[in-house]
């Protein structure tokens, strides 16, 4: 295991080869790849200021990690994105070069479209709101209804 320590302008390993240090002045944004509740690491992308620059991918990060790294970067003043799936990083990079709209709300029609990095996460957002609907549903529910149906048929008499 590699231990990668955060400092107040840098993020750093020093005590392994290959020695890393990311200067978070070059950081634009960060997403954490493989976050799941049944995952026990997930990936780290840090992507940079530079679009030309490849992203950083620092990989098999202990999840009891993820709370302390999102606070981090929010104390840095860094965004950060996370989803369930990994991502094709390279066809990532050449949308966001490409769209000349990419930090508005709205896309060339004027219609609304996550702004900026937010695109990462709209996918995973859109799967949970599907599965969500399916869990509020409770039989309970449907008996109340029956119930108020059956002093509609009451009042009839």
């Amino acid at each position: 295991m590699v231990l990668i320590q955060p400092t107040v302008r840098c993020l750093v390993n020093l005590t392994e080869t290959p020695f890393l240090i990311v200067q978070l002045d070059d950081v634009e944004h960060v997403h954490f790849e493989r976050c799941t509740f049944r995952s026990k690491n997930f990936d780290v992308v840090i992507i940079f200021k530079n679009l030309e620059l490849a992203p950083l991918s620092i990989n098999a990060v202990p999840m009891n990690e993820l709370d302390a790294i999102q606070e981090w970067l929010t104390d840095c003043s860094l965004t950060y994105t996370a989803g369930q799936a990994s991502m094709s990083w390279k066809s990532v990079m050449n949308l966001v070069k490409s769209d000349v709209r990419f930090y508005e709300e709205t896309d060339e029609n004027d219609e609304p479209k996550p702004a900026g990095w937010q695109f990462l996460q709209a996918d995973d957002d859109q799967v949970v709101d599907e599965d969500d609907g399916d869990e509020d549903y409770s039989a309970h529910d449907d008996e109340e209804s029956s119930d108020d149906d059956d002093d509609d048929d009451d009042d009839d008499d």
